[in-house]
């Protein structure tokens, strides 16, 4: 799994192709939830672990790879200086948002967004993804010095065999005519 690491106002470090973006921009020590994600034939599972010491995390938002990419050019969302904004929108799943009014739950009972907290580790299954390229996010928040710290760990992900990019509508019209 590719993953990338962000932190405002720290160094930036790579490990993989997760982004990890950290609110506010001081020099806190904010650790990102850990992302591993494993794709079968149309599913995913996240299995999500939250850094010790965090109030607590959510997860996983799944954008295409499209979206997550129009979130993070965004000025007006500005995920590198609030990352909660990376949840904004339609996401491919939690389908209804995965807060308070969503069960969370599959109709198997399996739990497809979760909230680990302080060192915990909780596995969210997704059982129908369309074939494509997809970023996954996990946020957590932890107390600071009386602040309120956004870690938001982002990582890709593809499923089956996505259709190439085509840069448009390359069809024809045929022999449509028009008028008489």
């Amino acid at each position: 799994m590719n993953t990338r690491t962000i932190r405002r106002g720290l160094t930036v470090a790579a490990f993989g192709a997760a982004t990890v973006l950290a609110m506010p921009g001081t020099a806190f020590a904010v650790e990102a939830p850990e992302v591993q994600i494993q794709t079968g034939v149309n599913t995913a599972t996240f299995t999500i672990t939250a850094p010790t010491g965090s109030v607590s995390c959510v997860g996983p938002w799944i954008h295409t790879k499209a979206d997550a990419d129009n979130i993070l050019k965004s000025p007006t969302l500005d995920v590198a200086n609030n990352p909660r904004n990376f949840f904004v929108g339609a996401p491919v799943s939690p389908v209804g948002g995965g807060g308070s009014g969503s069960t969370n739950r599959n109709p198997d009972g399996s739990e497809n967004y979760v909230f680990p907290a302080n060192g915990d580790t909780a596995t969210a299954k997704i059982p129908y993804i369309a074939d494509g390229t997809y970023v996954a996010g996990a946020l957590c928040l932890t107390s600071e010095e009386g602040q309120l710290v956004y870690a938001l760990t982002q990582a890709p992900f593809t499923i089956g065999n996505p259709a190439p990019a085509t840069g448009g509508w390359r069809g024809n019209f045929g022999s449509l005519s028009f008028g008489s």
